[in-house]
């Protein structure tokens, strides 16, 4: 066999080289997407969206672009009470991931702020419990019920029995279920226990004492302990912004924790318009009363300004100094606009009733029927105005003043110009 030269021996190298290198480059070329083999330059990344903490990535490969978002922090919002209530939880979260990024705690030292306590009643009545079974041999829990529909709290013994009620008042009214204790108000706490149960001394010394501890957590037990006392003594006591007093009510005893209120100044009073600067406010009024009989379309198109409110229509507009509304009543069989009315939220009851009465006496005189419809209203103070065609115009003017009103809608004025 003949000798091969140098030069076929050099080809034949080269080709073994070329050999072992695609052999060596097949398990790279077949290796998974995601391993941390080479990529080909045939492959597209396609990204997953960076987050808060992880940069923009690539869902085959795991390569990565750019950097993590970072997270975007809003201001301290208020968590609650830790599991002792003895601490208020603030928390900062992220915008972007919803997580919780810090926290911090503040000692609790009052419950109560601006005339209202900070915690609604179903944590009222965790507090008192827990304040509850903290003396010594109070083996109490509390349950929530329902009583003659209203929300009560029942104060069970160590042999699950009811041995008093925990409810609460809303200016000295039982606080209906459906403010359903959801924020805090300015409510008085009541606690209720029979006098002719067993151990009757021992239990109401007991709920007074928690009683008070759940209301004001700055009071240590020799400054709780001076309260009880002067209850005793005089049958209530003020302490820190609350009066605690204990009354019998028939065959029951009344342990009551009310929140003191300062009575606000009277606002000052307005001076009435006079009859000229009245008259000129009634123009509105006189344009208005022409879209009674009209449908609400074709007022919506003649006043754009005018808003809809269910079936009727609102128009925003200053009318004898107030702020206010005009009110289009709309009858719901023809759609047209049977009634005008002025309306406004009240800032001070009796202020702004004298005003509106004086004020509308002096264009449509003094002679006017009133009437105390309180009855109407819950027993909170309301009165109506009645001007019945006291001008060659033949208006009739009914007003309307209540003091607790509905839907901040405290003064209301109907307005009708009856053909002559």
């Amino acid at each position: 066999m003949k000798k091969p030269t140098n030069k076929q021996l050099a080809l034949l190298v080269t080709i073994a080289l070329v050999l072992v290198c695609a052999i060596a480059l097949v398990p790279s070329l077949a290796a998974e997407p995601n391993s941390s083999a080479p990529l080909n330059i045939f492959h597209t990344h396609k990204w997953k969206k960076a987050t808060c903490t992880k940069p923009k990535t690539c869902k085959e490969c795991g390569a990565t672009e750019g950097d993590p978002l970072g997270h975007k922090l809003e201001d301290w919002k208020d968590d609650g009470f830790d599991s002792t209530f003895s601490e208020r939880v603030y928390v900062k979260t992220c915008s972007r991931c919803e997580k919780t990024i810090e926290k911090k705690t503040e000692k609790v030292t009052s419950f109560l702020e601006n005339e209202k306590l900070t915690i609604c009643p179903n944590t009222y009545s965790k507090v008192f419990e827990k304040r509850l079974r903290e003396l010594n041999d109070s083996d109490f829990t509390v349950h929530e019920e329902y009583d003659y529909k209203l929300t009560v709290y029942s104060i069970n013994d160590s042999n699950d029995e009811m041995a008093g009620q925990l409810s609460f008042s809303l200016k000295d009214k039982n606080l209906d279920p459906t403010l359903l204790y959801a924020e805090p108000l300015n409510y008085g706490i009541v606690v209720m226990l029979d006098n002719n149960q067993s151990s009757y001394d021992k239990k109401m010394a007991r709920f007074l004492v928690a009683m008070i501890e759940a209301c004001d957590p700055s009071l240590d037990w020799d400054s709780v302990g001076e309260i009880v006392k002067e209850i005793d003594e005089q049958g209530a006591a003020s302490r820190n912004g609350f009066t605690y007093s204990r009354t019998k009510n028939g065959g029951y005893t009344l342990l009551q924790a009310s929140i003191i209120t300062t009575v606000a100044a009277p606002t000052e009073t307005k001076t009435p318009l006079d009859h000229d600067t009245v008259n000129k406010e009634l123009d509105q009024v006189r344009e208005r009363l022409k879209y009674i009989g009209q449908t609400s379309q074709y007022v919506k198109k003649a006043i754009p300004s005018a808003k809809e409110d269910g079936a009727d229509l609102r128009e925003k507009v200053t009318f004898l100094g107030i702020d206010g509304e005009f009110l289009y009543d709309i009858d719901k069989d023809s759609g047209k606009v049977i009634n005008l009315f002025f309306k406004w939220p009240l800032s001070d009851y009796a202020s702004d009733r004298a005003y509106a009465v004086n004020t509308l006496a002096s264009y449509f005189g003094n002679e006017y029927e009133t009437k105390d419809i309180s009855q109407l209203n819950g027993g909170n103070d309301m009165n109506s105005y009645d001007w019945w065609k006291t001008t060659d115009e033949n208006w009739d003017v009914y007003l309307v003043v209540a003091d607790e009103h509905y839907d901040n809608e405290g003064g209301s004025i109907q307005f009708m110009q009856l053909e002559n």
